[in-house]
This record gives structure tokens, C-alpha cells and sequence, in this order.
């Protein structure tokens, strides 16, 4: 799994939480950076004073806006050792085969990448 790139890694998140991903299509006529990865979310207009669609760029390994709320969501343990992250996320029941662990040197990318094992043997 270390072998994902980003953009494949912030894809699976997505999926996994159930993103509305767009389409290469939509990024391209919107102008936006076709690299990155854009999903639809509703955002607060004050002016409206009500929620709307908008396209917005969804990248928990860089963002911590994301990533911290969904490490509280998996409640992924995270710990440092020998210059490596390591994490730890477990099912619903505490069993030494239900708990995923999972290291890289970035944080982020660890607890996405914990995130997509829990979610993947799971299926």
C-alpha cells in the first residue's frame, strides 16, 4: 500500500467516506488542477445563508483539516519510533487479528494508509 501515490491514496479516502469524486471533465472545464483530487461538498454561504454545492480539493495526506477529524472518526492510534510513524486502528472488538498496523515517516500518509487496510480487510 506504500506504493500508492497521493492521488490514488486521497482517492480511496474518498470512496471510502463516500465523496462525490469529479469527473476529470468537470476539473478540466472548472480550470481546476486535474492532479489533485476534486469532490463535490457543501459549503456555508453566508450570502445565501444556506448550505451549497461546491468543488473543492480533498487531500488528507496534506491537509490536516481532514486528516485529524478522520483520525478521530477510525480512532487511529499514532505513535513515533526510530523515525517512523506508526499507527494502530482497530475493529469494533478488541482482538489482536482485528488490529491493523501500519507505518511510513509521514505522518498523514500513515493514518490514511492505516485508514485503507481497516477499510480494506474489512470487505
Amino acid at each position: 500500500m506504500s506504493k500508492l501515490t497521493d492521488l490514488e491514496l486521497c482517492k480511496k479516502i474518498a470512496e471510502i467516506e463516500g465523496k462525490i469524486i469529479t469527473p476529470k471533465f468537470e476539473c478540466d472545464r472548472f480550470g481546476h488542477d486535474c492532479e489533485k483530487l476534486w469532490v463535490a461538498a457543501k459549503v456555508w454561504c453566508k450570502k445565501q445563508g444556506s448550505f451549497v454545492t461546491e468543488i473543492v480539493n480533498f487531500n488528507p495526506v496534506e491537509d490536516w483539516n481532514i486528516t485529524g477529524p478522520l483520525q478521530d472518526k477510525y480512532k487511529v492510534d499514532v505513535w513515533r519510533h526510530l523515525g517512523e510513524f506508526h499507527t494502530m486502528i482497530a475493529f469494533d472488538q478488541p482482538n489482536p487479528d482485528n488490529i491493523k498496523r501500519v507505518k511510513h515517516e509521514d505522518l498523514q500518509r500513515a493514518i490514511c494508509m492505516a485508514i485503507v487496510a481497516k477499510h480494506e480487510a474489512g470487505k
